[in-house]
C-alpha cells in the first residue's frame, strides 16, 4: 500500500467543537479531537450516543449547525462530500452497501480502475471477480467494501462497525488490513462496538456518551486499567477536565496535505 510522504504540518483530520442536530435534538455536542497520519483512533459507547452521526459530520452526509471540521488544515466544514473527497476522506459506512446486482469486479471498478490493489489487498477476492456481490458472504461483503475505499488511495478513513455481525477470524483479516493501512499513513477513525477489539487495534480511544466525548486515552494505558473507561462506557461520566477541553496538538506521522484533486493510483 502506497505511503504518503509529505511531512505532517497539520492533523489529518481536526473536529472542533462540532454541533450536530436531528430532528431538533442534540445528536453531537461540543466535540472536539485530532487524528494525525498513521493514528488510528477508536470511537466507542453505546447505542444511541451519536456515534454514527458525528462519522456522518464529518464526511458530509449531515451539515453540524456549530464547530469546524478540516482536512489537512483546510476548512471543509460547508464542503460538499465530492470535496471532501478530492481531499482524501473515505467513509465505509455501515450496513456493507454494495451494488448487490453487480459483480465483485465491477464494484470495485466504480470506484477506482485500480482493482489490481484489491486483490492484492485481499486475495480472497480475485477467486468471486465474476460473481454477484449479492452472493458473497458477510465476512467477504465488508472485505468488498473496505477494498473499494483502500483503492482510492485515502489519507483519512472512517469506518463504521468493521466486526458488526462477523466470526473472529474474519475481524482479525479486516483489523489486519486496517493495521497496514495506517502503517502506509492513513489516519483511520474507526466506530467499534467491541471495546476489545478497540483496544487492539487502536493507538487512542474515545469514548461518546450523550453526544459528547467523555474520555480520550491512549490504548496501552486502558489496556492496563480498564476501569476508566468501564465508568465512561457504562456511567456515561465524564473524565474530570475532559468536556470541552480542545484537542492536543501533537505532530507526528506523513501526510499528503493536498485538496486540489482527487486522488487516485
Amino acid at each position: 500500500m502506497e505511503s504518503h510522504m509529505n511531512s505532517a504540518r497539520h492533523p489529518a483530520l481536526k473536529v472542533l467543537n462540532l454541533d450536530v442536530w436531528r430532528s431538533g435534538v442534540p445528536v453531537v455536542r461540543h466535540t472536539s479531537f485530532n487524528i494525525w497520519p498513521s493514528e488510528i483512533v477508536a470511537l466507542v459507547g453505546a447505542n444511541g450516543s451519536g456515534k454514527t452521526t458525528l462519522l456522518e459530520a464529518v464526511s458530509g452526509v449531515v451539515k453540524p449547525s456549530e464547530g469546524a471540521i478540516q482536512l489537512h488544515g483546510n476548512d471543509v466544514t460547508n464542503k460538499s462530500r465530492r470535496h471532501r473527497n478530492r481531499c482524501g476522506l473515505r467513509h465505509v459506512r455501515q450496513g456493507r452497501r454494495i451494488f448487490a446486482d453487480l459483480s465483485v469486479e465491477e464494484n470495485l471498478r466504480v470506484t477506482s480502475k485500480n482493482v489490481a490493489l484489491a486483490y492484492e489487498v485481499f486475495p480472497e477476492l480475485r477467486p468471486k471477480a465474476r460473481m454477484r456481490s449479492s452472493e458473497l458472504s458477510g465476512g467477504e461483503q465488508q472485505m468488498l467494501v473496505l477494498a473499494r475505499a483502500l483503492i482510492t488511495n485515502p489519507s483519512v478513513l472512517l469506518i463504521d462497525e468493521i466486526s458488526l455481525g462477523l466470526a473472529p477470524r474474519v475481524i482479525q483479516r479486516l483489523i489486519g488490513v486496517v493495521k497496514s493501512a495506517a502503517e502506509a499513513g492513513v489516519a483511520i477513525l474507526l466506530v467499534e462496538q467491541f471495546a476489545t477489539i478497540a483496544l487492539e487495534v487502536a493507538e487512542t480511544v474515545l469514548v461518546l456518551a450523550r453526544g459528547q466525548v467523555v474520555l480520550e486515552e491512549r490504548s496501552d494505558v486502558l489496556s492496563k486499567d480498564p476501569s476508566p473507561l468501564h465508568r465512561a462506557y457504562f456511567g456515561a461520566t465524564a473524565v474530570p477536565g475532559r468536556e470541552g477541553r480542545l484537542p492536543q496538538e501533537r505532530p507526528r506521522g506523513r501526510s499528503n496535505s493536498g485538496c486540489s484533486s482527487a486522488r487516485s493510483r
